[in-house]
């Protein structure tokens, strides 16, 4: 599974309702196995060291790890063109989910909804829960 727009606040701690759903999956359950690349993680530090979360470098590690790669598997990713002509930005959540082998991409973000013939299905938060839970 690769989670794509995680909407954490590492400032406050708050998770939204349905990631607090999918985050129990793996954390609680090991139902769900997430996964991560190189480049998501990059773009992870990136974000997290925005001066706007006022996070320090030891606050930062401690997400990282203890937050993320604690609970993901690292995919080792091939280099490839690219998928997203709309939002290159987006690239980097494809071949992760391509290399690790996701049976599902997790996301709210229009454009990799929209991408059609990807041989990964790409699902809401909310559709994703609604069929994972029917399957107990």
């Amino acid at each position: 599974m690769i989670l794509q727009e995680v909407r954490h606040n590492p400032l406050t701690g708050e998770t939204p309702g349905k990631l607090r759903r999918l985050v129990s999956l793996w954390r609680k359950s090991g139902r769900i196995e997430p996964l991560v690349s190189q480049a998501i993680t990059d773009e992870i530090l990136r974000v997290l060291a925005d001066p706007r979360f006022r996070l320090t470098p030891t606050d930062i590690e401690f997400f990282l790890y203890e937050e993320i790669l604690y609970w993901f598997e690292i995919v080792d990713v091939a280099a490839r063109s690219s998928f997203m002509e709309d939002d290159p930005s987006d690239d980097m959540f494809l071949p992760c989910a391509m290399d690790g082998k996701a049976d599902h991409i997790i996301s709210d973000d229009e454009h990799l909804l929209h991408l059609k013939e990807f041989p990964v299905r790409l699902l809401t938060p909310r559709r994703f829960l609604e069929i994972f839970q029917g399957h107990r």
